[in-house]
C-alpha cells in the first residue's frame, strides 16, 4: 500500500498565507516566495478561487530555505532534547531572514 505524497492542501494553505503577506509587505513576500517584486504584485491580486487551481499540483512547492548547517544544528538539538539550543537556533531564523531581506549574505 504505497501512496504517493499529496501536498496539494499544504501548498494552497501556504500560498493563501503568503498572499496575505504579499498584500501587507510585498518585499518580504518576494523573499519568502523567491519571486520578483513584479510577480509578487501580480500574486497579491489573484483571487483565492483562482489560486485554488494550485491543488492540482500534488508535489511540494515548499523547500528548506536555511543553510544545511542551520538544519543540522536544529535537528541535532531536537534529537538531544536540548530546549535551550532549539530556542537559540529558532531565534536565528528571523536574523537570517532579515539579513537576506536586506540584500546581505548571513
Amino acid at each position: 500500500m504505497n501512496r504517493e505524497p499529496d501536498f496539494s492542501r499544504i501548498n494552497f494553505e501556504y500560498l493563501l498565507q503568503a498572499q496575505d503577506v504579499a498584500t501587507q509587505n510585498p518585499r518580504l513576500a518576494a523573499l519568502m516566495l523567491g519571486i520578483s517584486p513584479e510577480l509578487t504584485q501580480l500574486f497579491s491580486q489573484v483571487t483565492p478561487q483562482a489560486l485554488s487551481y494550485i491543488v492540482q499540483i500534488k508535489e511540494p512547492l515548499l523547500t528548506l530555505r536555511q543553510e544545511p548547517l542551520w538544519w543540522g544544528r536544529f535537528f541535532k538539538a531536537i534529537d538531544r532534547g536540548a530546549k535551550d539550543e532549539i530556542e537559540f537556533v529558532l531565534e536565528h531564523v528571523s536574523i537570517i531572514t532579515a539579513t537576506q531581506a536586506g540584500g546581505n549574505k548571513p
